[in-house]
């Protein structure tokens, strides 16, 4: 069965929702950007008990360490983890992954332990403690999806990352004192890693986790800065932790081959820089927004699943004190994913600045 964690949602669908604070979503709308995630108004969907437990027991007897072979892993668990998911979130998911309209979805009650949880680690290494059900259903419902681990940053950090509140005043998945600014991942690659999932193991009350939409903020803009923003006059610049000492030249927004927008930005100082007088008045205008933005947000529950779409979304995570006793920690399992595609697949525009 689905074990009962610490610090953990309610396991029945009436008190799931109390707890969320949210309705869910009957049917996923692919063609319509859903607004930002808040405590009211987040697209959501429950996977069943049924459908977890039923889920655990087929984790259970693959033979496959996700933290050895996240492909193979992924492929084990993929028919398992797709017929766990209510169809509709399904859907509303594939139009995550292919950058098509909505660009995030939260999933309750996703599997993640056949016995009881573990205490929070000390560290961000491979949880030898902790059996591998949370690992095989992401990685096998990104397998479902069409996915893969993006090879660069799994390559910095391994395809499945711990996140636990470690270090206060780190910059990185271990801080907490420090927030992070609404951002996309790797702004300065031209490929960058095209969505994200997010698995909460154990939540904070204190940690809000934001996203935006890109066609949510474009209609808070004015017409005449998203036509600049639309120009390749932005320079991205990388950090050590991304590994790459190239900069890149492109735009803030574009759009993908479906006709949909998607946008590469990062609030950070020094992240990304105007080439033009114009630009730097187009990027304090959207960093005025998103400010406003700030606030909202939600609380992510344990056994819930946050994927959003890394190029038609941008996201943020405020600063916060732990809350809990350090086995409590807040833990979540992050995944950097792509679609499979053909090597020679078109690259997001940009120019390399040396």
């Amino acid at each position: 069965m689905n074990m009962p964690v610490k610090n953990s949602a309610p396991q029945t669908a009436k008190r799931r929702a109390q707890t969320l604070d949210a309705p869910s979503v009957k049917r996923a709308r692919p063609t319509k950007q859903a607004a930002i995630i808040t405590e009211k108004h987040p697209l959501t969907f429950t996977i069943t008990d049924q459908a977890a437990d039923k889920f655990i027991k087929t984790a259970q007897t693959i033979k496959v360490n996700p933290y050895q072979d996240a492909v193979k892993a992924g492929e084990a668990a993929a028919a398992a983890a797709q017929e766990a998911f209510p169809k509709e979130a399904f859907e509303a998911l594939k139009s995550v992954v292919s950058h098509t309209g909505i660009p995030y979805v939260i999933i309750n009650n996703v599997p993640i332990s056949g016995k009881a949880l573990p205490p929070t680690p000390k560290h961000t290494e491979e949880p030898t403690e902790k059996d591998r059900v949370s690992e095989l259903f992401a990685l096998g419902a990104a397998r479902a999806l069409g996915g893969v681990p993006d090879n660069e940053k799994a390559k910095k950090s391994g395809a499945i990352s711990q996140i636990i509140p470690l270090k206060a005043d780190a910059y990185t998945g271990e801080g907490y004192r420090k927030g992070y600014d609404f951002h996309t991942e790797a702004v300065s690659w031209k490929k960058q890693p095209e969505y994200t999932l997010l698995v909460t193991l154990r939540g904070d009350p204190a940690a809000k986790t934001g996203v935006i939409g890109v066609n949510e903020i474009i209609d808070n803009l004015p017409k005449d800065t998203v036509k600049i923003l639309k120009k390749p006059d932005f320079i991205f610049r990388s950090t050590d932790a991304e590994g790459e000492g190239t900069d890149l030249r492109a735009p803030v927004l574009t759009k993908n081959e479906q006709g949909f927008y998607q946008i590469r930005f990062n609030e950070a100082p020094g992240r990304v820089l105007p080439a033009t007088d114009a630009a730097g008045i187009a990027i304090k205008e959207l960093q005025a927004y998103l400010k406003t933005r700030r606030n909202d947000g939600v609380v992510l529950q344990p056994r819930q699943m946050l994927a959003f779409s890394n190029l038609t979304s941008a996201h943020r995570r405020g600063s916060f004190e732990r809350t809990t006793a350090p086995e409590e920690n807040r833990w979540l399992q992050r995944y950097y994913l792509r679609e499979e595609k053909p090597a020679d697949a078109a690259e997001t525009p940009g120019t390399a600045v040396h």
